[in-house]
Formats: C-alpha cells, sequence, structure tokens
C-alpha cells in the first residue's frame, strides 16, 4: 500500500513538472529524470508487492506511454506491450520483444501476429520464428500463407508504392522467399540437433508446395530437396511419414517435370520415372537406370533408353554407346529385335563381335560344369556300388540295441556304426520321428509287402521285383539313417526323457 502511495506520489511530481512549465530548465529536466528514475527502480524492485491494475490505472491516467511500457515489461505483461507497439504499427518493435521474451509466455502472441509481421518485416520475422525451435508448424501455416499472398500480389504489379517493401527481397536487395527459406533452415536444424525441436510432416509437404510453384525453371532447390528426402529414405534416417502422392500431384499441378520423376521414385515406380523424364533429360534418365539396385527393373530401364533413340530418335550411334553405358547390362541381342530392317551392320560390327565372343566363353563354361557335374555323378555311382557290395559282420551274441533281446531271434536292420535293430523294433522308434503323411504311406506299403509274402512260392519275377522295390521303399523310410547316431538322434534332444506314455506305463 505504501509503495502504490509513493509511486503516485512521484507521478503527480512529473506531472507537475510537465504542466508548469513551457520551457523547463536544466534543473527541472534532471529533477524530471531523477523522478523517473527513482520511479522505475521502485517499480521493480516493489512488483510483486504492487497491484498491477492501480499503477497502470495511475500510469494512464497521467497519459504517460513510457512508463507505461516499462511497467508491461518487469511484470511480463507482454499483451500490453505488444499490442500497444502493433496498434502504433511499430512492427520492428513487436518482433525485438517476442524475440527476446520468454517462448511460454509469447507463444500464442506469436501465432496471432506473426501473419501481419511476415508482411511489413519479412527477414527480421523469420529470425524471430527460427529462434523460437518450439514453434509448431502447422499453426504456423496463417502466416506463411499471408506471405505467399502478399507475395503473389506484389508480383503482379509493375511497380510498388514507394512505403510499401517487396516482400520477395531481402535488405540488399537480393531476391530471397522468407518461407521458403524458413522451412529449409528449420528443417536442417530439426534434423542436425534433434533438442532444436519437433520435426513435423507438415513442413515437408508445405516446403514441397512451395518449392513445386516458387522454384526457378531449372528446379535446382526442388530437386536437391527431393534427392536428399530419397537419400534419407534408402539409409533410413527419414523420421516423418510423408503422403508421397501429394508430392507427386504438386510437382505434377505446377509442371515440374524432374520433380515429377524423383516423386516417381519416391513411390518405387522407377520405371514411370524414367519415362518421365526420357525425353526431357536424357542424362537424369541415365543415372535413374544406373542407381537402381533391382536386377530385372535396371535391364528393363536400359532397355527403355535404347529403344527411345532407335525408334524416337532413329539415331544408332547413340544406341550403341547405350550398350557401354550400361556396363554389359544390356547386350546388342537385346536391341536388334528393335533395329530397322535396313540398319547398317558394321554400326554395330564390334558389339556383336564382343558379343560372340562373351556368348562362346558362356558355352565353354557350360561344357566345363557338365564335365564336372558327369564325372561327380559317376564318383557317387561307383560309391553307391561300392556301399552295396560292402559286408558287415555281426556276433551271434549281439542284442538289439533297442530291446536287448538276441540279435538273430528277429528280422534285423545292421548299420554301418555297428548299431543292430530288430526291424520291428526299429520301425516302432523311427515312426515317431515321421509326420501322419509318411506314416500312412509305410503302413500301405507295409500291407502290400505283407500280400506280397502270403503268396509264397507263387510269385513270379515281376512279383518278385515288386517285393524287392517295396522293401527298398520300407528301408528308405526306417533304415535310412542310425537311430542312435544320426539325425534323428538329434530330433531326440527336444523330447522329454519321461514321456506321457511311460508315466501311464509306471501307474498301470
Amino acid at each position: 500500500m505504501v509503495s502504490t502511495w509513493l509511486c503516485e506520489i512521484i507521478l503527480n511530481h512529473i506531472a507537475e513538472i510537465n504542466l508548469q512549465v513551457e520551457r523547463p530548465t536544466e534543473f527541472q529536466v534532471h529533477t524530471k529524470a531523477d523522478l523517473i528514475q527513482i520511479l522505475k527502480e521502485l517499480l521493480r524492485t516493489q512488483k510483486s508487492l504492487l497491484d498491477s491494475s492501480t499503477i497502470f490505472n495511475l500510469i494512464t491516467s497521467r497519459n504517460d506511454r513510457v512508463l507505461y511500457l516499462f511497467y508491461s515489461q518487469i511484470i511480463g505483461d507482454y499483451d500490453r506491450v505488444i499490442g500497444y507497439y502493433f496498434n502504433d504499427s511499430r512492427y520492428m518493435d513487436v518482433v525485438n520483444i517476442l524475440t527476446d521474451a520468454p517462448f511460454e509466455k509469447v507463444e500464442s502472441m506469436i501465432y496471432k501476429f506473426a501473419p501481419v509481421l511476415i508482411e511489413f518485416e519479412p527477414e527480421a520475422t523469420i529470425d524471430m520464428l527460427l529462434s523460437k525451435p518450439r514453434l509448431r508448424i502447422a499453426k504456423l501455416l496463417p502466416t506463411i500463407l499471408r506471405y505467399c499472398t502478399v507475395l503473389d500480389q506484389q508480383s503482379q504489379m509493375t511497380e510498388l508504392p514507394a512505403d510499401v517493401n517487396h516482400v520477395g527481397f531481402d535488405f540488399n536487395g537480393r531476391k530471397v522467399n522468407y518461407a521458403i527459406k524458413y522451412l529449409q533452415e528449420h528443417i536442417a536444424l530439426c534434423e542436425s540437433d534433434q533438442s532444436y525441436g519437433i520435426l513435423e510432416s507438415s513442413a515437408y509437404h508445405t516446403l514441397i508446395w512451395l518449392l513445386s510453384k516458387y522454384d526457378e525453371t531449372d528446379e535446382k532447390e526442388t530437386i536437391k530437396f527431393l534427392e536428399s528426402i530419397i537419400q534419407k529414405l534408402n539409409d533410413g534416417l527419414l523420421t516423418v511419414s510423408l503422403d508421397r502422392e501429394y508430392i507427386l500431384r504438386e510437382c505434377r499441378r505446377h509442371n515440374r517435370i524432374r520433380s515429377v520423376a524423383l516423386a516417381f521414385l519416391l513411390l518405387g515406380m522407377e520405371e514411370e520415372a524414367l519415362k518421365t523424364v526420357i525425353s526431357f533429360d536424357m542424362e537424369l534418365a541415365q543415372s535413374f537406370a544406373r542407381e537402381c539396385l533391382h536386377p530385372t527393373k535396371k535391364k528393363k530401364m536400359w532397355m527403355i533408353i535404347g529403344k527411345y533413340f532407335i525408334e524416337t530418335e532413329n539415331d544408332i550411334k547413340k544406341t550403341t554407346a547405350i550398350l557401354s553405358e550400361s556396363n554389359g547390362i544390356l547386350q546388342i541381342e537385346d536391341l536388334l529385335p528393335y533395329l530397322p530392317d535396313f540398319a547398317e551392320i558394321d554400326v554395330f560390327k564390334d558389339e556383336i563381335c564382343k558379343s560372340l565372343e562373351q556368348s562362346g566363353a558362356k558355352i565353354d563354361n557350360l561344357k566345363h560344369e557338365m564335365t564336372e557335374l558327369s564325372e561327380s555323378a559317376e564318383n557317387i555311382t561307383q560309391e553307391l556300388e561300392g556301399m552295396k557290395k560292402r559286408g558287415y559282420n555281426a556276433s551271434t551274441y549281439q542284442r538289439c540295441d533297442f530291446c536287448y533281446d538276441a540279435l538273430f531271434n528277429k528280422q534285423f536292420y545292421l548299420f554301418p556304426c555297428t548299431h543292430a535293430f530288430h526291424s520291428d523294433c526299429l520301425s516302432k522308434r523311427v515312426t515317431k520321428f515321421l509326420d501322419s503323411s509318411q506314416v500312412a504311406n509305410l503302413k500301405s506299403i507295409e500291407d502290400q509287402l505283407k500280400q506280397l509274402t502270403l503268396r509264397g512260392k507263387d510269385t513270379d519275377k515281376k512279383a518278385a521285383s515288386l517285393q524287392e522295390y517295396l522293401q527298398k521303399e520300407i528301408d528308405g523310410y526306417i533304415a535310412a539313417d542310425c537311430p542312435l547316431c544320426g539325425f534323428q538322434m538329434i530330433q531326440a534332444l527336444v523330447t522329454p526323457l519321461i514321456t506321457d506314455e511311460d508315466e501311464v506305463e509306471a501307474k498301470s
């Protein structure tokens, strides 16, 4: 209360000096300056004890703008300061205050005033926006659209009024699009420093729209931006989700041919990209074919380029040059069907000779491979024949490794590893590792073999050969590998030592 009363006294003294003296003396000027300094220090030190509405009423009643703005700033009432400067058309002061003020207190005011500020102070406004990394691009779209509207209007004017600054030029008179500049620098800062701010897909989409609309005819900036997106996508560094069809639509709408081709690449449509640009920029088309990673697509793209030179430009020499450009992917025999009937063979003499040499080398390699395969097959056949004639010894005291009964009591199998099993024991054990279809086939073969065996002496040679064939089939199912030291033992590692059947048997 005392501080407020003291403020009022000082304000009254300042007002008296202003009213009583038309031409103040040097003493009065110093007195007034001292009073103002004392009041500012009082307002600064006692701001937590003062009632802001009362102080504002005291200051406004005396129409002191300087003290009004000073007190608004020290208490953080940026609405009053910015509103005052804005209504007074002092846009540069507004930009300076927004730049220096804490982001949390002026975020909403930036979104509110930026559309007007960028019209009158575009360069300073962009610098201010870049100093606030947490701004949302989606909320700045009205600012960008307003800038584009003013830029379009000024571009249609033959001459601007003397008091109007062109928003498309900087202080040095150089042509610049501040909306594009802001988004480019914003994206670059977000990508280089993750703590700078959140990178939004709307930043990419808006920049594509601006570049496709305002870029030069060579599409330099648009191509550079799209190539950077493709590179990030290939490297797995793209952190936002892009609407690639939207990018294609915008590039098409503004007739950006090279950019349309790059948009097709973003969509994974390499052939469409090449066809779009082949008649417009052959160097770019060839770069698409060289950079394609899919072998089949790569050859197809080189075929499109070769056919273009033959059918559209009718240039045989350029066609032969394409063969070397493709690094061997495209051969002369690929293009022969498309050559005109009366094409001179001399032009292709070197390529044809080279192709024949390559074909001869391939034939020699195939012959060599066939010889090696024949020798390998012959060696395998000899080994199989040797294994059929190889004999194994079994002792009369040897027992079945499953049931431990005498081995010679029943029909048995003897493996090269010296493990031996009764045929029924082996069949019972091995069928656990067969699937249902294999078990069904095995049972069917065993039934057929039993029927042939029951016929006994009545079997003819044909039946005997069938019986031998069926026995080999059974051997293939149950005796292909030793169950104790072969692949079946590896499969058995996942089988519990005590199965459900063992538990049931133990309980019974």
